[in-house]
C-alpha cells in the first residue's frame, strides 16, 4: 500500500494481444497443480491469488487445499475445516477425487539446497529479529488490505515536480494517457495517425520513460512499488492458511483398496469394472441322477446339503489366487493337450497322403480321403480279423474244459478289429497284396493270441495295447520304432546336409535362407535322397554360424519364419522325404533368456543352469581360470564374468555358454524347447551336436599338459563321455524321443573304442539311432591341434573304413558313411585329387566307395558335383569367415612370434598353418552352392555384391546346371548309384564287409557280402566287390579268388568307356588295368 508521503497511484493492467480500456482490469482465477496425497500443495503466486493470462481462454477455476483423510463410496473423503471452507453436505455434490500423476521430483536436492540458503544467513540475530517484526507488520498490513495487482504509474520524484499536488496524479495520469499518441507524434516516435488515445503506447512509453504530458510538463514513469507486501510475505500468508500436509499415519489410516482406486482415478480409470465377466453357472434342470430329487428354493452353488433359509456361521469365501490359479492350469492342460492333438492329427494325415501316394502308384485303388481308405480298408480289416479268428479258434476248441467260445466270438472280434486298428495306425502298409496281407495276419496272430485266449476263458485283462517294441516284418512296408527293428527307414534312407547360409538365396539379401530350399526340393527328391538335414536355423547372433543359439523355438529372422519351416517339412513329407535338424544343445548363446538371467545374480533360480566357477589364484595373486582347458576355438574355456566375479565354462567360443547338465529343471527347459517345439511341428528326427560333451567329471580337473609352452591344454578326457553321459541320452528318451517315430544321429568325437561306441549305438540300450564317427575326417589332422597338417597313406584310409563297417557285424548298433560336412575340407581335395584332369574321376570314385558301405549314407551340399577347397590363393584375413579358423591363425601365429626367434623359423610356421587351414578348414565347406554360371555367386543370389561369402573361383566349370546336362557327370552318377544302392540294399546298406590286400598303398579293394563274416561269401551268399585305384598312374589289380567271392560280373565304372575297356580286359583272367582315379562295381553271377 502507498506511503503517506507518497502520491496515490494508478494502477493498469497490460495485455499486449489487444487494446484494453484505461483503467480497467482483467482479472482471472489462477488454477493451482492438483493436490498430491502426502505433498504439500505449491502456493499461488507472491504478489497475490491472481493473475492476467495471455491465453484467449480466461476462465480458469480458483485452485483449493484439500487434505484427503480416507476414501468411501463416492470417492475421496475431505478433512472437515474448521474454518468454514467445506461442508458435509458438499461432500455427496462433488465427484470423486483422484490423485493425479506428478513429475519426478529430486526431493533429495531440493532440501539440500534449502539447507544450503539457510546457511547463507550471516545477519546479525539483533537485525534477523528487527526484520522478522518489520515482516510481521507487514503482513498484518497486508490482511487489513487487499494486495493490489498490475502496474502503477507515479509521478518521477524530479525536482521540477517536487511541488505537485499529490491528489492529482490520477487525473494527471489518464490526460497523459489520452493524450499521449499525439506527444508522440510530435517527438517523432511514431503512433496512429488518428488522436484516439492509445493505452498500449501509453503504457510501453511510461516503461521507457519516455511519455511526456505537453500541458502539465510532468513526465510520467512506472515505478515499482517499495516497502509493499514482497513474494516471501506472500508466501508466507498462504502458507499460514494452507491445511496440514498429510502424514506418513495417514497413509496407514487408509486402506489399501481405497488408496489404489484414488491412484487408478488419476490413471484415467471411470470406476466401470473391467476385465472378462465371470460366467454364472446354473445347474441344468431334469439332469439329475435316478433317485435325485429336485432342490427347493435357491440353490447355492459350490456348497452341499445347504438347504434354503438354513442358518449357518460359515459364510461362502469368496475365490482366492490359488483357485484361480489351479482353473488356469487346468485350461494350460487342455489347450497343450489340444495342441498336441492337432499335430499329431497333422502328422497322420501325411502319413495317410504318402499310403495314398503308394496305392496310387501301386494301381491298388484310386482315392486320396482319409475317409475313402477307410472304406477300402475294411475288406481288408475283416480279412485279417477273420483269418486270425480262423487260426486261434482251433486251439480254445481243442479244450473241452473252457467254456462255449460262441457268445465270445462278437467280443473277440472286435478286440482284434481294435486291436487291427491300432496296427493299421501305426505301420501303414504300402500295398494291399496277398503276400502283405498274409504277413500282417502272421503279425496280428503272433501278438493277438495270448488276448483271444484270455477273451476265450472268460478273463478281464483283454484289452492290451500293442507293446511299443512289436515287430511287425518290414516285407509288410512298415514303419516301426526306431530302436528295435533290424530295417528302419532311417537305415536305409540317404541324408542330404543343407548350410542354410550358404544354399541357395531367395530375396536377394546375399544369405541362403529357407524359401531357397524350399525352391530347391525337387532337386533334392531327384537327387535321390530320402532325408534332410537343415543346419541350424534358430533364431542366433551368428557368432558360430548359428551353433550359438538364443531362442530355440524361432528361426534366424534373415533365413525365414516358422511358416516358412513349417511350409519345409510338409513339402519334404508329401515327396516322401524326412526332414531332421541339428539339435545343439550342450551350449547355447550368451544371448539366450536363459543365460542373460543365469548371469544376473548368484542367486537367480536359473544361476545353476550353467557352470559356474570361482576363480583360482598364483602365489603372486594374479588371477587364474578355475582349469587349463583349451577351448575348440582358441583360448581358455573359462571366461570371466566382471559383474557376479565368478568365472563361466565354454568349450567353444566365449560367446557360447556351455548348459549345466547336472541340473534337471535345465534338462526338462532343453527337452520342450529345442525337441518337442519341433517334433510336434513334424519334425522327424535330429542331429545332435556334440552328443558327448553333456556330463563333466564334476572334480573340474587340469588337463594332462601336451605343450609346455602355453597354458591351455586339450581337455576332452575331462569333458567327454562323462560319468552320467548314458544316463543323460536314456532320459532324453524315455522323455522324449520314445514318444515320436524319430531317427538321431550324434556327434561323437574323441571316442576311439568300438566298444564305447556301441552303448551309445545299441537298439535294446535306446540312447542314439547312430552316431558319426570322425576318424575318417580326422585323417591328417594333428593330434592335439586340428590345424597341424599331416601327410598320411592310403592304409590308414582303408584300415579306418574296416574298423567303422565291421565294428557293427553280429550287433544290435548302426553306423553311418560320410566323408564331408560343414566343418571338414572337400573331400575330392583331402583324398583324392582336384586337378583339373583327375577332378572329376575322383569326385565319382569317393561316390562309388562311399555308396557302397554299410550304414546310412550322408551326403554334404555341393559334394554331389565334385566341388573342391577354396583356391589356396585366398586370404584367410580377407576371404574366410569361420571363427574356429581365423581364431586359431592368429593365435598360431602370435606363439610362433614370441616363441622363435629364426625370422624364417618364424616365417616356415606361419606358412606351415596357413597351408593346414587351407586344406582342413571349415571354410572350404561354406562357400555358396554353386548351381550354375549366370553371375559371379554361381547363381546362389540374384545380387552378387551382397553375399555373404565369395563364392568358388571354378563356378563356370562346376555347377548344377552344367553337370545337369552332361550324362557321364558326377550328379548324375552319383544319382544312378543311389538307385543302384537302393536296389542291391542287402548288399550296400546291410552287407558284411571285407578288405583286401590291406598293406597295399595305391588301391583299395574291398568286398561286400550277405553272408556272416565266418562263412565263405562264394558259398553262403551274394557278394559285391569293389575296386579302386587311389593314385594319378595306372595300376595292375588282381580281382579276389572265385573260391573267396565267386564269379565276378561287371556292373559299375566311374569311366564312361569302362564298359568296353573290361570286356576286352576279360581274356586276361583276374587281373585288371586301371586307369588313373578309376574304380569299378562287381558282382557275383
Amino acid at each position: 500500500m502507498p506511503g503517506p508521503d507518497k502520491p496515490e497511484s494508478t494502477r493498469i493492467a497490460i495485455k499486449f494481444s489487444a487494446p484494453a480500456s484505461s483503467g480497467s482490469t482483467n482479472k482471472s482465477s489462477r488454477p493451482l497443480p492438483s493436490s498430491s496425497l502426502g505433498k504439500r500443495p505449491r502456493p499461488s503466486h507472491g504478489l497475490g491469488g491472481h493473475f492476467d493470462s495471455e491465453s484467449e481462454d480466461d476462465s480458469h477455476t480458483t485452485g483449493r487445499h484439500e487434505r484427503i483423510t480416507a476414501f468411501g463410496d463416492k470417492g475421496a473423503e475431505l478433512e472437515k475445516s474448521s474454518r468454514g471452507r467445506k461442508h458435509d453436505n458438499d461432500r455427496a455434490k462433488r465427484a470423486p477425487l483422484s490423485i493425479e500423476r506428478q513429475p519426478n521430483r529430486d526431493w533429495r536436492s531440493e532440501a539440500r539446497a534449502r539447507n544450503q540458503r539457510g546457511q547463507r544467513q550471516s545477519t546479525p540475530p539483533g537485525m534477523q529479529r528487527a526484520k522478522a517484526v518489520k515482516a510481521e507488520d507487514a503482513a498484518a498490513d497486508a490482511e487489513a488490505k487487499p494486495i493490489k495487482w498490475g502496474l502503477t504509474i507515479t509521478k518521477n520524484d524530479s525536482p521540477d515536480n517536487a511541488t505537485s499536488d499529490p491528489n492529482e496524479d490520477t487525473s494527471t495520469a489518464k490526460d497523459s494517457i489520452r493524450d499521449a499518441p499525439k506527444a508522440d507524434k510530435a517527438k517523432g516516435l511514431g503512433g496512429d495517425d488518428d488522436d484516439e488515445p492509445n493505452t498500449e503506447k501509453a503504457a510501453v512509453m511510461a516503461l521507457l520513460g519516455q511519455t511526456t504530458d505537453d500541458r502539465t510538463k510532468t513526465k510520467r514513469v512506472i515505478a515499482q512499488e517499495a516497502n509493499k507486501v514482497t513474494e516471501d510475505d506472500a508466501f508466507n500468508k498462504d502458507f499460514r492458511n494452507a491445511p496440514d500436509v498429510s502424514t506418513l499415519e495417514d497413509y496407514e489410516d487408509m486402506p489399501v483398496e481405497d488408496f489404489g482406486a484414488a491412484l487408478l482415478r488419476g490413471m484415467g480409470w471411470d470406476g466401470k469394472d473391467k476385465g472378462p465377466k465371470v460366467k454364472q453357472v446354473v445347474r441344468r434342470p431334469n439332469q439329475m441322477g435316478l433317485g435325485a430329487k429336485e432342490l427347493k428354493g435357491a440353490e447355492d452353488l459350490g456348497r452341499w446339503n445347504n438347504k434354503t433359509g438354513a442358518s449357518s456361521s460359515h459364510k461362502q469365501r469368496p475365490p482366492r489366487l490359488h483357485d484361480y490359479r489351479r482353473e488356469e492350469e487346468k485350461r494350460k492342460e487342455k489347450r497343450e493337450e489340444r495342441h498336441r492333438d492337432s499335430y499329431k492329427g497333422e502328422r497322420d494325415r501325411e502319413r495317410d497322403r504318402d499310403r495314398d501316394r503308394d496305392d496310387r502308384r501301386s494301381g491298388s485303388y484310386h482315392g486320396s480321403s482319409s475317409r475313402h481308405r477307410s472304406r477300402h480298408d475294411r475288406p481288408l480289416q475283416s480279412a485279417v480279423a477273420c483269418s486270425t479268428w480262423s487260426a486261434i479258434s482251433m486251439e480254445t476248441q481243442m479244450d473241452e474244459s473252457r467254456p462255449s467260445t460262441g457268445k465270445y466270438v462278437h467280443r473277440q472280434h472286435g478286440l482284434i478289429s481294435s486291436q487291427w486298428a491300432r496296427v493299421r495306425a501305426s505301420y501303414p502298409v504300402k500295398a494291399h497284396s496277398p503276400a502283405s496281407l498274409a504277413t500282417l495276419v502272421s503279425f496280428v496272430i503272433q501278438r493277438l493270441r495270448p488276448t483271444v485266449l484270455s477273451v476265450s476263458q472268460g478273463r478281464n485283462d483283454s484289452d492290451p495295447s500293442i507293446p511299443v517294441d512289436s515287430k511287425i516284418p518290414y516285407s509288410a512296408g512298415a514303419t516301426h520304432d526306431a530302436h528295435s527293428t533290424a530295417q528302419a527307414w532311417w537305415k536305409s534312407g540317404t541324408a542330404y546336409q543343407i548350410y542354410p547360409a550358404s544354399f541357395k538365396d531367395s530375396n536377394g539379401d546375399g544369405l541362403g535362407d529357407i524359401p531357397g530350399i524350399l525352391s530347391k526340393v525337387d532337386y533334392i527328391k531327384d537327387l535321390g535322397v530320402d532325408i534332410v538335414w537343415v543346419s541350424p536355423m534358430f533364431e542366433s547372433p551368428q557368432i558360430d554360424m548359428g551353433y550359438d543359439i538364443s531362442n530355440y523355438e524361432n528361426v534366424h529372422a534373415p533365413y525365414g519364419t516358422l511358416d516358412d519351416m513349417k511350409a519345409l517339412i510338409d513339402a519334404c513329407h508329401v515327396r516322401g522325404m524326412k526332414l531332421i535338424l541339428d539339435l545343439v544343445i550342450n551350449h547355447t548363446s550368451d544371448q539366450h533368456a536363459w543365460f542373460k538371467e543365469s548371469r544376473s545374480s548368484k542367486d537367480n533360480p536359473k544361476r545353476d543352469w550353467y557352470i559356474w566357477k570361482p576363480a583360482r589364484y598364483a602365489d603372486d595373486g594374479t588371477r587364474l581360470p578355475p582349469t587349463n582347458w583349451r577351448s575348440y576355438f582358441s583360448g581358455s574355456t573359462w571366461d570371466w564374468d566382471e559383474h557376479t566375479q565368478e568365472y563361466y565354462l565354454h568349450l567353444f567360443a566365449r560367446q557360447m555358454p556351455d548348459i549345466n547338465w547336472e541340473n534337471e529343471d535345465a534338462r526338462r527347459a532343453v527337452y520342450d524347447s529345442s525337441m518337442k517345439f519341433w517334433l510336434d511341428m513334424g519334425v522327424d528326427g535330429f542331429r545332435i551336436d556334440c552328443v558327448n560333451m553333456y556330463s563333466k567329471h564334476q572334480l573340474y580337473k587340469d588337463a594332462p599338459i601336451v605343450n609346455p609352452k602355453v597354458y591351455e591344454q586339450p581337455g576332452w578326457s575331462e569333458y567327454a563321455n562323462g560319468p552320467r553321459m548314458h544316463e543323460f541320452l536314456r532320459e532324453m528318451n524315455e522323455k522324449v524321443l520314445n514318444n515320436y517315430d524319430t531317427m538321431t544321429v550324434g556327434e561323437l568325437p574323441h571316442t576311439p573304442d568300438p566298444n564305447h561306441v556301441l552303448k551309445y549305438v545299441g537298439s535294446n540300450d535306446k540312447q542314439m539311432s547312430m552316431v558319426f564317427q570322425f576318424d575318417i575326417v580326422d585323417i591328417g589332422q594333428g593330434t592335439s591341434y586340428k590345424y597341424r597338417l599331416r601327410e598320411w597313406k592310403l592304409p590308414v584310409l582303408k584300415a579306418t573304413v574296416a574298423k567303422w563297417q565291421q565294428f557293427i557285424e553280429g550287433t544290435d548298433g548302426w553306423t553311418t558313411a560320410f566323408c564331408e560336412n560343414h566343418d571338414q575340407g572337400r573331400s575330392v581335395t583331402r583324398f583324392a585329387s582336384e586337378a583339373p584332369e583327375h577332378r572329376v574321376h575322383s569326385a565319382k570314385l569317393l561316390a562309388l566307395l562311399f555308396s557302397s558301405l554299410t550304414g546310412t549314407l550322408f551326403i554334404y551340399q555341393g559334394q554331389e558335383i565334385g566341388m573342391i577347397n577354396v583356391p589356396p590363393e585366398w586370404s584367410i584375413d580377407v576371404d574366410y569367415k569361420d571363427i574356429e579358423s581365423v581364431s586359431y591363425y592368429h593365435s598360431a601365429c602370435q606363439i610362433a612370434r614370441e616363441t622363435l626367434d629364426d625370422p624364417a623359423e618364424i616365417e616356415k610356421e606361419i606358412e606351415y598353418v596357413g597351408r593346414s587351414i587351407r586344406v582342413l578348414g571349415r571354410d572350404n565347406a561354406r562357400t555358396p552352392m554353386q548351381w550354375d554360371d549366370s553371375n559371379r555367386s554361381a547363381g546362389f543370389t540374384d545380387a552378387p555384391e551382397k553375399a555373404w561369402m565369395r563364392t568358388h573361383d571354378l563356378y563356370p566349370e562346376i555347377n548344377v546346371a552344367k553337370q545337369q546336362a552332361e550324362p557321364d557327370s558326377p550328379l548324375n552318377f552319383w544319382k544312378s548309384m543311389l538307385v543302384f544302392r537302393k536296389k542291391h540294399a542287402d548288399l550296400f546298406v546291410y552287407g558284411n564287409f571285407r578288405v583286401f590286400d590291406m598293406d597295399n598303398e595305391s588301391t583299395f579293394v574291398f568286398a561286400k557280402t550277405t553272408a556272416p563274416a565266418s562263412e565263405s561269401a562264394a558259398i553262403a551268399g551274394k557278394t559285391a566287390v569293389v575296386v579302386l585305384n587311389f593314385t594319378s598312374t595306372e595300376q595292375v589289380i588282381d580281382l579276389p579268388s572265385a573260391e573267396d567271392v565267386g564269379t565276378l560280373k561287371f556292373e559299375v565304372g566311374n569311366y564312361t568307356d569302362v564298359a568296353a575297356v573290361e570286356e576286352e580286359q576279360t581274356s586276361a583272367g583276374r587281373q585288371r588295368k586301371f586307369r588313373p582315379w578309376e574304380g569299378r562295381l562287381y558282382m557275383s553271377v
